[in-house]
């Protein structure tokens, strides 16, 4: 199978379109059609569909015109879509260099974002934390103080546990179900 051949299956598919019209109903009677259109061989289109497929996966493994073909269902052809198809097909004979899928561009995205997972994890248990007390609860745990680190750690202590066993049972709620920390716990 060549592009070739499948640029030609494709431009043999056409959808027929069939005017509104009244039919007969029975005993005198006629029923309204409406204006529709279909496929006449749904069966090869969605074979070349599949060829199609086959042919950019094997060809063009990583160019964004093979989304055009998984985008598309059968329920939804119209003869533009048809020529779109056709039309993706033609340009990848034309002009045959890769032009690489979003979805590539973003998992290498996603690579810079796990070599961060330290700041994103600090992130997500600042957020929870300030979720959780607001700016009045933030601002009285600016205020604690103390002479040494440990009177520090005692008094904000002292401070966490006066906001409530519940408001902090939310905080580290808040922070375990964060997917990003929920993936990393179980891993």
């Amino acid at each position: 199978m060549t592009l070739e051949e499948l640029i030609e299956e494709g431009n043999t598919f056409e959808m027929i379109n069939v005017e509104a019209h009244l039919e007969p109903a029975g005993y005198f009677q006629l029923k309204k059609v409406p204006a529709c259109s279909y496929l006449n061989n749904p069966d090869k289109f969605s074979a070349w569909i599949q060829k199609s497929k086959r042919f950019l996966i094997q060809n063009y493994p990583k160019d964004c015109s093979i989304d055009s073909f998984n985008d598309i269902t059968i329920d939804e052809i119209t003869q533009g879509k048809i020529y779109d198809l056709v039309g993706v097909l033609i340009a990848l004979k034309e002009i045959p260099s890769i032009c690489e899928t979003k979805k590539n561009v973003l998992t290498n995205v996603q690579n810079i974002n796990v070599s961060q997972s330290q700041n994103i994890n600090i992130d997500i248990v600042l957020q929870a934390i300030k979720d959780e007390l607001g700016r009045n609860g933030i601002e009285d745990l600016k205020d604690i103080e103390g002479e040494t680190e440990e009177a520090k750690k005692q008094n904000l202590l002292s401070k966490l546990k006066g906001f409530g066993e519940a408001t902090l049972s939310n905080i580290l709620a808040n922070i375990i179900t964060n997917p990003t920390i929920w993936k990393q716990l179980f891993k």
